[in-house]
């Protein structure tokens, strides 16, 4: 072995190695030792054992002796010499010998052994070629095998071969017999043993004389610095020393490859173009072959035409032959695991063949963002200055780029200190070791979710981190610390899983038990299964029990309560109940099948109610009707019962106007106001006592018992839900002696009367306040078959006082009816001009008279009402019952039972007067010393009644009115009975007799509350004879004194004279204490200022005026809890002092004016004073936890500018009005959950625990593997993703198409081929008015437009509803995208039925697509909001890869300038259904969507 370097790849990876003759190693791969083989020798002192036992040896020249060995195995033998003799040339001929050619052929390695196979061409210089088969001329082969078997020590520790007995050798020497070659074989093949020549893969023919090359097509590659050729053709093996290949007669291919016999490659430096002879040459045997090149680089295409070339985007020059590829800067990434590059420059578009090479790494993932740009990964992180090698084929370019000393992310690096300054989650020279740990996890598995507590090191994480348990996202990662993160797997988990931590680079993962049962359950190692709660069932507990079958509820004017019937378990403490988004209270576990709550708002239309017991949870689609347990729902209207009013009769009406107290003994209260009529189960509360045995007599009355007691109190009625409370309202009156203990003879002495703590209780025949009056037996009056008018007629001669010439005489009538406001102003007036007589028997006669309450006479007969009059004369002493009390009727009196049917109030809170005129007249004409009066009063408590008494003289007419009526047949009611003074009976056209001494006239209005079919009153009337004379007070005496002048004038000359003489004393005191009263000025007001906050009180009518403060002298302020209207006597009284002054509280609040006789309200009030706010909040739309802008909705009439808003204990600033129903304030940080309270002047509306700060989130694009399509589609916000043109949507993966105009009809035509087209239409429906519910009010299909084209892009449709007009532009206008159209939509003022009610138009979208042929597509609707900025809603309607891209602006202008906030809605196929909207068949290539976009109410 000399002369060749060979490697042999052995079995085992056994290699020998062999240099030269000297240097032979042998590698065992098994044992990882080399072993030198060059000790391979032996002298014959030290002899090797051949296979035939005969001894043989090696030579200290490395030469083997053959002598004695066996040649059996030669194939021949020289000329002349016999083939078995051992004697052979051969075996005395050194097998290596100067001139001999030795390689060694294989070394094999079988089972156990080595074997070395050897050939060698021996020289026979006079033989010639033989037959061995040796390729050399003059050469014999042989041979020579050296076998040993290794596990008999063939190797010495010194790792040297050690030749054993157990080696064999063999020989094979081939036949020296001499070929037939007379040509040699044209040197392209050798003899063989039949003489022949066997040729070798290039030729053929007997002496190999015929040459088997051909080239069949020759391909090429231009690159820029060479060309590449591929010759195809046969070429056998060739000689790499002798074969050249050439083109034309200057250039030559080098770096000549042979790929096989049939394909060779070669490379040119110079540019082949054109026509060109490729010579091929192996030695003597050559061909050529004629090649067009062309003209052009492989960069290029040739243009005939142009006679140039066109190159791609990497190259440029006449043949683009330069390279324009170049690298100006790398942006880099260096992770703990990987760094990422960017390239940035020129690149053109790169080939799938192209590379980048980091150093010697190669860059992986290559991607070609576009020309300028190309990113890559090295998967070993780099660090230092690295050669940044791009090679696309022939084209490359090298950057140098220093990567640094630390990883990007995690290090920053310190010049001072000369290292990498590492973040909280890495450590390493450069940061490049992660410290993060998962140590345990804890978890909690429901039946909806496995939440878990990864608990480690975690240093601060990044918003990109994630996690995942096995191959699920755990959501809602929250990191609470460095050491523990939280987070949320959407599918319950059970059993080991790999929980994996990844955050950007770094990652962690922790296989965890998640056990066999939720924690519902509980695992039993012995039955091996789950036992589980009351809740759940199923193998883990995972399946909810909960359900709810039905729900029983009740809506009052407060709340609505809920009784959920179903099965529930055992709920916990943490359960909760919401009915559409408002939470039910006050949950109340009844058993196992029935939970109770409450809703403080009402609930009305069909709501979801949500039962949800931590993981558990049920919904139920529950239908709330339309009214409260007050209504019936009648004809789309709620039918209210007495106590309350509203569309859904949620609005209570009762309320307490005033209370008539009893003593400190108790007793009977009176409570004034409206009741409607009351439930049995009403109460009412003085302080903190229940007033028992209430007794309603009408909606405006009623009384009850309370026990004895002191003080002021709040009064406070509950009627079921309805509740009101009148404070400090009640006040126990002190025990007084009756007035009539003060008389000198009580009552008129036993006899007459008994004296009460309610006054005088008469003996009959005795009547009267004082009992003074005693009833005359007068004749039966005389009938009136005309009118109901009775006189009553007596001589005076039962008294012997007047001779037979004086009579007295009473009259009694019915003036008119009139029709009173809320106010007591009149607004209808009736006088009786007809009435029909019907006498029933002698005592007791009818009249019937009616009035029309109609404005136009031609209206029904419904709008009368039929008065009756029964006159019924009592000649004694009777006992009667009337409104379930008894009355005693004296004897030679009358009673008139008048009946008014049905009357037609033009208001409910109107009344109607009746007035009833009394008259007395003395007939004396020698009249003399006599005096006359009226006194009109209450009689005793018990009888509940008033009394008139007009009196002239010692005779009487004397009237009882009683203060209760008979209304709709049985119902008893309270009346209010007045004497009309004489400034009414001016205003009301009723003319009084001359009103003197001897004629006196009164008149009673019985004021009658709201009624319905029928009212009874029952007043009576009798002549007295008085015992007592008339008193000169408040009377009118006719006495004639000595002097001529009557008693009057007389009267008035004195009080003259009196008071003249009391101003001259009065001036002459003022001047003398004004001086002391200025000097003490500061002493006197401070002790004045102390008697008034001890002692003073102000009334306003029967009203106590609260809180009392002296400004000054001149000005006291108070405060009186019931608003007052009209006019009102104020009485201020300072112990022993009083002061009564009359005043006119108009007739409306400070928000409202009065006009026409009513209040007009502001927008924030209602009533007839304008007395009841109407503000209200619904929701509030709240901020995150950093704070800022609150959206409140509700109605709010226009906000004055001392409006406040508190949002718990915190003021909201900065207050925008949208509208009357939205506020926008701004709030600071905070969280948890709080009251909304807004304060406008006097009105105030608190809103419990309607504010809560939602939590800080990640935007939704940040979690996708390629956000808002990749950085050159948009860019992920807070607020979502912003498209950049002229992509759009969420997530801005559609992308606008550049279309023709639409036609004038609105249709948009998007064509594929010639049979395929996408089609979208848009079309504006209809227009509902909804009310505050959004229930349909009114509906507007557009029948008819009015077309007009402005320009080419522009056109406009008018048409109207009613008194709206409606105006829609189409326009491509503001930043629209290419190809768009814009609805510019306008609405003149609308005549909105209510201020609360909204417009909703509806726009129709539709997308087609046509074609039968199209298969395999998919279609969906898209409905939602675009990023915060944009404030908007979209529509996408999607077929296949084409969309009709809709936006609907949640902002609008009206009244001119306004900017306010609407609503845009898709809506469902129920309320297509229920407002008759016919939707298209909804099909894979048809989809139609209609949006409402619902505007509140405006002006203009």
């Amino acid at each position: 072995m000399n002369k060749y370097l060979i490697f042999l790849i052995l079995t085992s990876l056994n290699i020998i190695t062999c240099v030269g003759q000297k240097n032979c190693q042998y590698y065992n791969a098994n044992k990882g030792i080399s072993y030198d083989l060059t000790p391979l020798k032996r002298d014959s002192s030290d002899p090797w054992t051949a296979t035939s036992k005969i001894i043989y040896g090696f030579d200290n020249l490395y030469k083997f002796n053959f002598c004695n060995v066996t040649v059996d195995k030669c194939h021949g033998t020289l000329p002349g010499e016999s083939p078995l003799n051992i004697y052979s040339t051969a075996c005395q001929s050194n097998f290596y010998q100067t001139g001999s050619t030795i390689e060694a052929e294989t070394v094999q390695f079988p089972e156990n052994g080595l074997t070395i196979i050897t050939s060698s061409s021996h020289i026979e210089p006079t033989k010639g070629n033989d037959c061995s088969g040796s390729s050399v001329p003059n050469r014999r082969r042989m041979k020579f095998y050296f076998i040993c078997d290794i596990n008999k020590g063939l190797f010495t520790n010194k790792t040297e071969v050690y030749e054993p007995e157990l080696c064999t050798y063999q020989i094979e020497y081939y036949s020296s017999l001499v070929c037939n070659c007379s040509t040699g074989c044209s040197n392209h093949g050798i003899c063989n043993e039949n003489g022949g020549c066997k040729c070798d893969s290039k030729t053929s023919g007997n002496q190999c004389e015929i040459s088997n090359i051909i080239i069949t097509q020759v391909l090429y590659s231009r690159e820029i610095q060479e060309d590449n050729l591929e010759i195809i053709g046969f070429f056998g093996i060739i000689s790499l020393i002798s074969t050249t290949v050439k083109i034309g007669n200057s250039y030559t291919c080098n770096n000549i490859k042979q790929q096989s016999e049939t394909n060779i490659k070669c490379t040119m430096i110079n540019k082949l173009i054109g026509e060109q002879i490729l010579s091929y040459t192996d030695g003597d045997l050559s061909y050529n072959f004629s090649k067009n090149f062309g003209t052009c680089t492989s960069h290029g295409i040739y243009n005939k035409t142009e006679n140039y070339c066109k190159c791609d985007t990497q190259t440029s020059g006449e043949i683009c032959q330069n390279s324009l590829i170049v690298i100006d800067r790398i942006e880099f990434l260096t992770t703990t695991k990987n760094t990422n590059l960017s390239l940035l420059g020129y690149f053109g578009t790169i080939s799938i063949e192209s590379t980048i090479l980091v150093g010697e790494l190669q860059c992986n993932n290559i991607k070609q963002i576009n020309e300028t740009n190309i990113e890559c990964q090295v998967d070993i992180p780099q660090f230092g200055e690295k050669n940044v090698k791009f090679t696309d084929h022939d084209l490359s370019y090298t950057f140098l780029k220093d990567f640094g000393k630390c990883t990007t992310n995690h290090g920053i690096y310190n010049n001072t200190e000369n290292k990498c300054k590492c973040d909280t989650q890495t450590i390493g020279e450069s940061c490049q070791n992660s410290l993060i740990v998962i140590d345990k996890i804890e978890f909690l598995t429901t039946t909806k979710n496995t939440k878990l507590l990864l608990i480690g090191y975690f240093g601060t994480i990044t918003n990109e981190s994630t996690i995942y348990v096995g191959e699920l996202q755990c959501n809602n990662k929250k990191q609470i610390n460095e050491i523990n993160i939280e987070c949320q797997v959407d599918i319950p988990q059970f059993g080991p899983k790999n929980v994996t931590f990844v955050d950007n680079d770094l990652s962690f993962t922790f296989l965890k038990d998640f056990g066999n049962c939720t924690y519902h359950g509980i695992y039993n190692k012995t039955e091996n299964k789950c036992k589980c709660d009351t809740q759940t069932i199923g193998e883990s507990c995972q399946n909810s029990l909960i359900v709810i079958d039905r729900i029983d509820f009740s809506t009052t004017t407060k709340n609505t309560k809920l009784s959920l019937i179903g099965y529930f378990g055992i709920i916990s403490i943490e359960s909760t109940i919401h009915v559409g988004e408002l939470k039910c209270n006050n949950i109340k576990q009844m058993n196992e099948f029935k939970i109770d709550c409450q809703l403080d708002i009402l609930q009305f239309g069909q709501k979801n109610v949500i039962l949800t017991d931590n993981d558990l949870s049920f919904t139920f689609l529950k239908d709330f009707g339309n009214c409260t347990s007050h209504g019936k729902y009648e004809d789309n209207l709620c039918l209210c019962d007495s106590k309350t009013k509203g569309d859904h009769c949620e609005i209570s009406k009762i309320f307490i106007n005033s209370v008539n107290s009893p003593t400190i003994n108790g007793g009977l209260t009176f409570i004034y106001g409206f009741f409607g009529n009351i439930s049995e189960n009403s109460t009412i509360e003085i302080g903190l006592n229940q007033c028992i045995n209430i007794i309603q007599y009408n909606h405006s009355t009623i009384q009850c018992e309370i026990g004895a007691g002191v003080g002021i109190h709040d009064v406070t009625i509950n009627d079921d839900d309805l509740i009101f409370t009148l404070l400090k309202s009640f006040e126990y009156t002190p025990i007084q002696k009756p007035k009539c203990s003060q008389d000198e003879k009580p009552c008129g002495g036993i006899s007459q009367g008994v004296c009460t703590y309610s006054g005088c209780v008469c003996k009959s025949p005795w009547v009267g306040i004082d009992c003074s009056s005693k009833v005359i037996i007068i004749p039966q009056p005389s009938k009136n078959d005309s009118n109901p008018t009775i006189e009553f007629e007596t001589n005076g001669e039962q008294v012997n006082k007047y001779n037979n010439n004086t009579l007295f005489k009473s009259i009694i009538s019915i003036v008119k009816l009139r029709e009173l406001d809320f106010n007591s102003k009149e607004v209808n007036s009736f006088d009786f001009i007809k009435w029909e007589f019907y006498e029933i028997d002698n005592t007791t006669y009818i009249y019937k008279s009616n009035i029309s309450t109609s404005e136009n006479k031609n209206e029904n007969s419904n709008s009368n009402t039929d008065i009756t009059v029964t006159l019924q004369w009592f000649e004694k002493e009777t006992n009667i019952s009337f409104a379930n009390s008894d009355i005693k009727m004296n004897p030679s009196s009358i009673k008139y039972t008048i009946e008014m049917s049905k009357y037609n109030f033009k208001n409910k809170l109107n009344r109607l007067q009746l007035i009833i005129s009394a008259m007395m007249i003395m007939d004396n004409p020698d009249e003399i010393n006599i005096c006359s009066n009226k006194e009109f009063g209450e009689t005793i408590k018990e009888e509940n009644s008033n009394y008139l008494k007009i009196q002239i003289d010692n005779h009487s007419i004397y009237g009882r009115f009683i203060k209760r009526a008979i209304v709709d047949t049985s119902k008893i009611i309270t009346l209010e009975n007045t004497m009309l003074d004489s400034l009414t009976l001016s205003e009301i056209n009723i003319n009084s007799k001359n009103d003197n001494v001897s004629h006196r006239e009164a008149f009673i209005g019985i004021t009658i509350p709201y009624y319905q079919d029928q009212i009874i009153i029952d007043p009576d009337f009798s002549m007295l004879l008085d015992t007592k004379e008339i008193s000169s007070t408040n009377s009118i005496c006719s006495n004639i004194n000595e002097s001529g002048l009557s008693a009057s004038k007389l009267a008035a000359i004195i009080i003259c004279s009196i008071l003249f003489a009391v101003v001259i004393v009065v001036g002459t005191t003022y001047i003398y204490f004004k001086k002391k009263y200025d000097k003490d000025l500061v002493e006197s007001i401070k002790m004045k200022t102390k008697k008034v906050e001890i002692f003073i009180t102000i009334y306003v009518g029967e009203l106590q005026c609260n809180n009392i403060k002296q400004i000054n002298e001149i000005n006291i302020e108070c405060q009186v809890y019931i608003p007052q209207f009209g006019r009102k006597n104020v009485i201020l009284t300072d112990k022993d002092l009083s002061f009564t002054f009359l005043k006119d509280f108009g007739n409306c609040t400070s928000h409202g004016n009065c006009e026409n006789n009513s209040c007009v309200c502001d927008s924030k009030t209602k009533g007839n004073h304008c007395e009841i706010s109407i503000i209200f909040i619904s929701y509030v739309n709240s901020p995150t936890i950093n704070g800022g802008l609150t959206f409140i909705y509700g109605f709010f009439g226009n906000i004055s500018e001392n409006s406040t808003i508190d949002i718990g204990p915190n003021q909201c600033i900065n207050i925008t009005q949208f509208d009357e129903t939205r506020i926008q304030c701004e709030i600071g940080a905070g969280v948890r959950i709080h009251d909304v309270t807004i304060k406008d002047d006097d009105l105030i509306f608190t809103l419990l625990k309607s504010f809560e700060n939602t939590p800080l989130v990640s935007p939704k694009c940040s979690q996708d593997d390629k956000p808002c399509g990749g950085i050159s589609q948009g860019v992920c916000t807070n607020s979502g993703c912003v498209c950049k043109s002229p992509w759009v949507g969420v997530d801005c993966s559609s992308k606008v198409i550049i279309i023709p105009q639409p036609s004038k009809n609105g249709e948009e035509v998007n064509k594929y081929n010639n049979n395929t087209y996408f089609k979208s239409i848009i079309s504006i429906v209809k227009l509902r008015e909804l009310d505050f519910y959004s229930k349909e009010i009114s509906s507007f299909n557009f029948n008819k437009w009015e077309f007009k084209e402005i320009d080419n892009t522009t056109y406009i449709y008018k048409s109207s509803i009613s008194t709206t007009v409606i105006t829609i532009t189409l326009k491509c206008d503001i930043k629209m995208n290419p190809s768009s159209i814009k609805y510019t939509i306008y609405m003149s003022k609308y005549n909105f039925k209510n201020k609360l009610n909204r417009l909703q138009s509806i726009i129709s979208e539709i997308m087609i697509m046509d074609n039968p042929d199209y298969k395999s597509i998919c279609s969906n609707k898209e409905f939602g909001e675009t990023i915060k900025e944009e404030n908007s809603n979209y529509l996408k309607i999607h077929i296949d890869n084409h969309s009709i891209y809709g936006r609907f602006i949640k902002r609008a202008i009206v009244d001119t300038s306004k900017i306010i906030t609407i609503e845009n809605t898709m809506l469902d196929s129920s309320t297509l259904s229920e407002i008759n909207i016919n939707s298209k068949n909804d099909n894979v290539s048809h989809r139609e969507a209609f949006i409402g976009i619902t505007i509140p109410y405006y002006k203009d």
